[in-house]
Parts: C-alpha cells; sequence; structure tokens
C-alpha cells in the first residue's frame, strides 16, 4: 500500500546544500495527480506535479522546482530525519 499526501500535513526536508537549513510546507489541497501547497519560499499557494521514482518505489514533489539540488518531499516527509 503506497502512501499517500494529506490535506492539512506540514512536510519537511533539509537542504542538499546547509544541513541547518530546513523547508516546511502545508499541503493545502490533494488530487490524483497533483497538490497545492504554502511554505518556504512560496508566495501564496503553489500547485505541484505528484511525479513517481522510475522503480515505482514511491512518490515525491518539488516544490521549488526542478533542478538539480532541488528541495523534494515525499507523503512520508512529515517527520525531520
Amino acid at each position: 500500500m503506497k502512501i499517500k499526501f494529506k490535506t492539512n500535513t506540514t512536510y519537511r526536508t533539509r537542504s542538499i546544500c546547509n544541513y541547518d537549513t530546513i523547508y516546511t510546507w502545508e499541503i493545502v489541497k490533494v488530487s490524483d495527480k497533483s497538490v497545492w501547497l504554502k511554505g518556504s519560499l512560496i508566495d501564496g499557494v503553489k500547485r505541484c506535479k505528484i511525479k513517481s521514482y522510475s522503480d515505482g518505489s514511491g512518490t515525491f514533489v518539488e516544490p521549488l522546482g526542478s533542478y538539480s539540488m532541488s528541495p523534494t518531499i515525499r507523503p512520508d516527509s512529515t517527520r525531520l530525519f
């Protein structure tokens, strides 16, 4: 059973470049293919496409866009590791 994103839940991840930088986003709305979120470095609410890993191991979202060191969140990113 795959874990899915939940509304009104805060997701967190660390920066790849700086361990002390923590990004947080709150999911406002969820559909089968997208999530709407607000939080770190985003003005207002932003829609992001839900993507899948190529090996089928799960899903993720790139809230700040897709680039080499972009932060990503997974449905199990509610705790800080």
